[in-house]
């Protein structure tokens, strides 16, 4: 029982983790030093899709947790959870073009921000 609750905790983190990697630069946004986290999460999802033998240590966790429970193992959470469930199967390539674009808009974004308010500092002190 308890295995299969470290289960569904594993798979709530593991969303949770997908979710900061396609939405944590828009959080930058309001807290500059959320970017630096970001770009690691979004470094670490680059390795897994650029390498699939490289596997996510939520993964192996959760794959440890099932086995502890009786239940069979998965290859993948993105490829169990995610692919053909939130998007047809045929439409993963797409599905990634957009991440990217998401990810680099939101650091974009955050730059335009950053310049801008630097470019109003300046203003205020009376040197641009």
């Amino acid at each position: 029982m308890v295995a299969q609750m470290m289960v569904v905790l594993v798979v709530i983190l593991h969303f949770a983790a997908l979710a900061f990697v396609l939405f944590g630069g828009f959080v930058a946004w309001r807290w500059r030093w959320v970017f630096y986290l970001h770009l690691m999460f979004a470094a670490w999802a680059i390795i897994i899709i650029t390498f699939p033998a490289v596997d996510c240590p939520l993964t192996l966790l959760e794959n440890v947790f099932r086995h502890a429970a009786g239940m069979p193992e998965l290859p993948g959470f993105i490829d169990h959870y995610v692919t053909g469930v939130l998007y047809p199967d045929g439409y993963k390539a797409l599905v990634q073009g957009f991440v990217v674009v998401l990810i680099l808009t939101s650091w974009l974004g955050l730059y335009a921000r950053r310049r801008g308010e630097r470019r109003a500092g300046a203003h205020r002190m009376g040197i641009g």
